[in-house]
């Protein structure tokens, strides 16, 4: 295959159509994973109605927090009255655990997990999660997953207070900080009894 020769204007229309061709390609990615997640309801184990975990970490999560959970529920687990159920559960917990340690950070959007008692899947989506999910059901939830999906208008706005500020983007649900800012203004001051001009040199 002859690719042609690039000039600078060339390689800067590459790099756009290389962003746009590697967004479009984790789009239909993430969709094709929730169509499997969503048709994996109900499908590998017969009387395990609530054995389907799903996990949404958003990034910055603190992985100690994380396994704490895993823990918890494992051992919540054991107090399910049906066998077969209590198997299909305690299963996807442990190869969730087992997932799990071998991550030393969290990718930069965050990990969208799903277990069964048959599979595993660990899942970078295509933009931040912004909100820690953990569901136990009969059923994964991708809701959060496809709403990253949808097109829709993309906001700007600034937030003040005497404190500082904050700038950031909304578009759907997804919140992106893009930058914020600290000030420290001087205490008032009473005056009381002294005259306006020594105050004035006092507080200057």
């Amino acid at each position: 295959e002859i690719f042609p020769t690039m000039n600078s204007n060339n390689i800067n229309n590459s790099n756009e159509d290389s962003s746009a061709a590697a967004a479009a390609v984790g789009m239909y990615r993430q969709k094709r994973l929730i169509d499997t997640l969503n048709n994996a309801k109900g499908k590998h184990v017969v009387g395990a109605a609530t054995s389907m975990v799903t996990l949404l970490i958003p990034p910055g999560t603190q992985l100690v927090r994380v396994t704490k959970l895993l823990t918890a529920e494992l051992s919540a687990a054991g107090c399910i009255k049906s066998r077969l159920n209590r198997h299909a559960v305690t299963t996807a917990l442990k190869s969730l655990q087992v997932r799990m340690k071998t991550l030393s950070v969290l990718p930069t959007n965050g990990l969208a997990c799903f277990a069964d008692s048959v599979d595993c899947v660990l899942y970078e989506p295509i933009a931040p999660l912004n909100r820690f999910v953990y569901l136990c059901d009969s059923e994964f939830h991708v809701d959060a997953l496809l709403e990253q999906l949808q097109e829709s208008d993309s906001y700007g706005y600034i937030i003040i207070d005497g404190h500082g500020s904050l700038y950031a983007t909304l578009r759907g649900t997804q919140v992106q900080e893009l930058g914020h800012g600290s000030v420290h203004l001087p205490n008032k001051h009473k005056a009381g009894g002294q005259s306006a001009p020594r105050f004035q040199r006092l507080r200057f």
